[in-house]
């Protein structure tokens, strides 16, 4: 018989997972499954001591945090390092955390130490980090001084206040001490404003849900010009293919982006009608693009053109800005050559008794998915 979980038993539970984790019962981990890992360490370690390992949920995906013990307010964040002791957390704006907590730890694995280990996540926290949007930065062997959460003038405020308070993560009052700290020292990060007005929104930028709350159809003008501007969060795997999009959005419409905008969602299927129907897996961002391009939204090739001279006057010389026709038509050659859309061809496997269509025929089936609608909508009105 199976006792639950306690908020005063989930220390022993996290002590008795890593204690087997040191003993060895994470042979076999690679780093895809290291997450996976240590939550079936948990489970093992609830059912040692004779608790029920169901109620030690896997939330997973981008969630904050990792883990939630159903029923009693308790949720766990899981780091696995190769060697070092700093990592970034979860994003200051708190737009995937559990509701209903009062308490989160941090249990850590370091593969080349072969250290398990647990502690309270905030206490943790020593800095906020800004890197396609403001995280918190953790370091294991914090200090309270090192903390920025606490009681005194140098802290943000206490954990109480601002992490577990009735409305959720306070990341307006998280920021502004962000831009207040940073004034004072004279070091002003690139995303806050050089002035000393009040921020609008979050120091002096808005999320796109935010933008999207006060004025649907800036939102849509701002996530089409991403997707006609910016071919390349289609076409590439570059680490740093954002990294343009992020700083005209911040530039020209005081907007933070970020990747899950962009990269969430993993494979869709869609019906590909210039093949006969066909169904085939795409990346997710060929979904998102076609959704973004068919909402309602004023759209000027003039100053899509003018914006893209602004960041690369090279292209002064180009004559793809000319006319939405031209435009479209180096759009798609660029779609063409998309390393993500190549892959799905390597990928599909049509069924029995059809043959596979050839590559450059089922790119362009994608592209005329993604586009026929919009293609059809700009150009009645040119």
């Amino acid at each position: 018989m199976t006792k639950p979980i306690t908020i005063t038993d989930v220390e022993q539970v996290l002590g008795e997972a890593c204690h087997l984790g040191k003993k060895g019962a994470h042979a076999g981990a690679t780093e895809v499954d290291q997450e996976d890992h240590l939550v079936k360490l948990m489970q093992k370690a609830a059912t040692k001591l004779g608790f029920d390992p169901a109620q030690i949920h896997h939330v997973g995906g981008h969630a904050f945090p990792d883990v939630v013990i159903d029923g009693i307010g308790v949720g766990v964040e899981i780091k696995c390092t190769a060697n070092h002791r700093n990592f970034n957390g979860n994003s200051v704006w708190g737009s995937t955390a559990a509701s209903g907590l009062s308490r989160i730890y941090l249990m850590y694995w370091i593969r080349d130490d072969m250290e398990f280990g647990f502690k309270n996540y905030f206490e943790c926290v020593t800095d906020v980090v800004a890197t396609h949007y403001p995280r918190f930065r953790l370091y294991l062997d914090a200090t309270d001084k090192d903390c920025v959460f606490g009681s005194g003038a140098e802290k943000v405020g206490t954990e109480k206040e601002i992490i577990f308070g009735a409305d959720g993560i306070q990341s307006k009052k998280i920021l502004q001490w962000m831009r207040d700290k940073a004034i004072a020292s004279g070091t002003t990060p690139w995303w806050i404003p050089l002035n000393n007005s009040a921020p609008t929104g979050s120091v002096g930028l808005r999320s796109l849900s935010e933008t999207g709350a006060k004025d649907i159809r800036l939102k849509n003008e701002i996530l089409k010009k991403c997707y006609l501007m910016f071919p390349e969060i289609i076409c590439e795997k570059s680490a740093d293919k954002y990294r343009n999009l992020f700083a005209w959005a911040i530039g020209r419409y005081g907007v933070m982006l970020s990747r899950d905008t962009f990269s969430a969602g993993g494979q869709k299927q869609i019906k590909l009608e210039s093949l006969g129907g066909v169904k085939v897996k795409v990346p997710a961002v060929v979904c998102k693009a076609k959704e973004a391009l068919e909402c309602d939204g004023a759209l000027s090739l003039a100053e899509i053109h003018d914006e893209l001279l602004a960041m690369a006057p090279k292209l002064g010389d180009s004559k793809s800005g000319s006319d939405w026709k031209t435009f479209l038509a180096a759009y798609r050659q660029r779609l063409a050559r998309s390393s993500f859309l190549n892959e799905a061809y390597a990928k599909w496997s049509p069924v029995a008794g059809h043959a596979k269509a050839p590559r450059h025929k089922f790119i362009a089936a994608v592209v005329d998915c993604m586009l026929k609608k919009f293609e059809r909508s700009i150009l009645n009105q040119s």
